[in-house]
């Protein structure tokens, strides 16, 4: 899938959310990875362990946020 991995969703108390993602946000890049696609993201995410802190490049309008998260089980 080529579409722009952007979020949909972030529940209360997610990790997402407590470091401040919103739903729209689109995720551009995690560990200095870019993420042009929703596969590769995944792709990104998988080889990565629950409990592992990431770096996230995150586009919010015409903002680009960094942002540190925990990896969740989810």
């Amino acid at each position: 899938s080529r579409r722009v991995p952007t979020v949909v969703d972030v529940s209360r108390g997610s990790a997402a959310a407590s470091v401040g993602v919103h739903s729209g946000d689109i995720i551009a890049a995690i560990d200095d990875q870019q993420t042009e696609s929703v596969d590769n993201l995944q792709r990104i995410l998988s080889s990565r362990k629950v409990g592992q802190t990431v770096k996230l490049v995150i586009l919010r309008g015409t903002q680009r946020l960094h942002l540190t998260a925990t990896l969740q089980e989810g």
